[in-house]
């Protein structure tokens, strides 16, 4: 029977460990064209042939070098003939703006993949972008990072007070596109906008958050829900929204007296906002509805619709104008000492000015025509 020191040839343990350890250091990537792993420096290097294949135990201070990426780690165990390294404790991984660290790692030379577990934290410097989870797949060939166990997204910024932050059951970093893909049950918050969705893409060179399947938004006094919902962001603050299919927003204006609630439903909704984030302008296109109302008096809503609407807010995100085009009806009450009236009318343009979230004043023009339903 051999011993596990001993090769099919007979060679004396002496010779072939020194031997081991020579072509242990060998610049493999020599041997072929596509990158591969190479071990550049280790403390202590004990190497062994166990069934047949030769295993190399190397501690302190381990670097290896894969292209253009360092890994460094305190130990690591290298099965020699099949391609496959462990790594353990305080495992580091650097390539250019982009480092990886774990409590432990795989690497299979088969398909170039990483395997890390155990505090896993990726960390783009030139994206501003932290991912952090329990474990993580990384492609050394497709620089792709996909990680999952409560995974989480931080885009950082210094110059911006809050930070956004995506959190799903899996999170996908593509490098090649500079995209985040999240899925299943995603939150995003990022100060007063709160999202939740299946689906979540967010190109970080563009700023631009792509929510899919049941996207629903909480903002300041905002609230949206529609088919898909993008959100643009300029210089890490929101500048705008867009809700395709099935829009529908909620907007909560407190007044010194009362509190009034606006819905305004349609195909879909653009919003846009100040340097400051608050709410400047919204368009809504395609059979649109919008209602508003005093909670005291929510069971008389006033109402508004057409093919086309403009909102216009004022400085603190209150509604000041709309103005709507198309088929454009409306119906709103009119209280008096005794009663409270409702006048129906219609045109091909209306506008309604605002004060405290309630309509002040009304003007139709074109085809005109108006009902009065005193009480």
């Amino acid at each position: 029977m051999k011993s596990e020191y001993q090769t099919s040839k007979g060679l004396p343990r002496r010779a072939w460990l020194l031997f081991a350890a020579a072509w242990c250091l060998l610049p493999l990537c020599a041997q072929a064209a596509s990158p591969t792993l190479v071990l550049k420096s280790a403390g202590s290097n004990e190497n062994s042939m166990i069934n047949g294949e030769l295993v190399s135990v190397l501690t302190g201070n381990v670097v290896w070098l894969y292209d253009d990426v360092t890994i460094r780690s305190e130990s690591a165990k290298w099965w020699r003939t099949q391609g496959m390294v462990e790594f353990s404790r305080n495992v580091d991984i650097h390539r250019a703006k982009q480092r990886l660290t774990c409590d432990r790692m795989n690497y299979t030379k088969k398909n170039s993949m990483l395997l890390a577990a155990g505090n896993v934290r990726f960390v783009d410097s030139l994206e501003k972008v932290i991912i952090t989870g329990n474990q993580a797949q990384y492609n050394l060939q497709t620089r792709k990072c996909v990680l999952d166990d409560a995974p989480k997204v931080v885009r950082y910024d210094t110059s911006a007070v809050e930070t956004l932050t995506i959190v799903g059951r899996q999170m996908t970093w593509e490098d090649s596109q500079k995209v985040v893909w999240a899925k299943d049950s995603v939150r995003i918050h990022k100060g007063d906008l709160v999202s939740l969705s299946q689906y979540a893409y967010y190109l970080t060179d563009k700023e631009l958050v792509r929510l899919r399947v049941n996207p629903r938004i909480t903002y300041d006094r905002q609230k949206l829900n529609g088919d898909s919902i993008n959100l643009a962001f300029r210089d890490d603050t929101l500048r705008s929204m867009v809700v395709m299919g099935k829009g529908r927003g909620v907007y909560t204006e407190y007044g010194r007296s009362d509190t009034t609630r606006t819905t305004v439903a349609g195909d879909s909704i653009y919003m846009d906002f100040t340097d400051t984030g608050t709410l400047d302008s919204a368009w809504v296109v395609g059979n649109v509805v919008s209602r508003y109302s005093l909670m005291s008096d929510s069971l008389t809503p006033n109402q508004v619709s057409g093919k086309q609407m403009v909102l216009a807010f004022g400085d603190q995100s209150q509604v000041r104008h709309a103005r709507l085009w198309g088929n454009a009806m409306s119906t709103y009450y009119m209280e008096d000492k005794n009663s409270k009236n409702r006048n129906d009318a219609s045109g091909d343009t209306l506008s309604v000015w605002f004060e405290e979230g309630q309509a002040v004043r009304l003007r139709l023009s074109g085809s005109v025509r108006g009902k009065y339903f005193p009480q």
